[in-house]
Parts: structure tokens; sequence; C-alpha cells
């Protein structure tokens, strides 16, 4: 998802204050709060729709060959596979960090 929560906020506040200001001077003040903050929520459900789309959009299309959740990573170097926590060693670990950081 594209941005954060923050921009669904700022939208339901413009949605907020386009409506009273639109409408105060035409209606009573009951209507007009009530009115505004049904405007302020529906602009945040908009801009959260908005923002799921373009981060979908921005992500690209989706290989369906592509099984990154079901590949098993092996280290090539130290033969070690990353996905199998019952062969974890600390000693190797520390070993590849120490290359690592050379």
């Amino acid at each position: 998802m594209a941005g954060s929560f923050v921009w669904n906020l700022w939208s339901a506040i413009l949605g907020f204050t386009l409506f009273f200001a639109l409408s105060i001077a035409h209606h009573t003040p009951s209507y007009v709060m009530i009115g505004s903050s049904i405007s302020a929520l529906l602009f945040l459900l908009i801009a959260f729709v908005f923002r799921f789309i373009i981060g979908e959009i921005a992500d690209g299309p989706v290989d369906s060959l592509d099984n990154s959740a079901d590949a098993k990573f092996v280290d090539d170097e130290k033969g070690m596979d990353l996905n199998s926590i019952d062969d974890f060693d600390a000693e190797k670990a520390a070993d590849v960090i120490k290359e690592l950081l050379k």
C-alpha cells in the first residue's frame, strides 16, 4: 500500500473542511456538523482505496511463476539452508557474520 495513514487523515480533514465551508452559510449547524463528519469518513475511505490501488500499481505485475514464498534459499558459499531453523548453529552464523564484516 502506498503512503501512510496520515494521507487518509489529511483527506478526511479536506473532506470535512470542504463540506463545512460550502454548507455553513445555507444549513443549520447540526446538519453541517453531521454532514461534515460523514464527508470526512467518506474521504478517509476513498483515500484508503486510492492508496491500495496505487500501491498495487506501483508493485507491478505479479509473475505467476515466481513462488518466492515457497522458494528455498540456500547459501551457496556455506551450504546453509536458511529456511530450516533445526540446523541452526550459532558458531556458523557468527563465522558468516565475521566474514561479511571483513
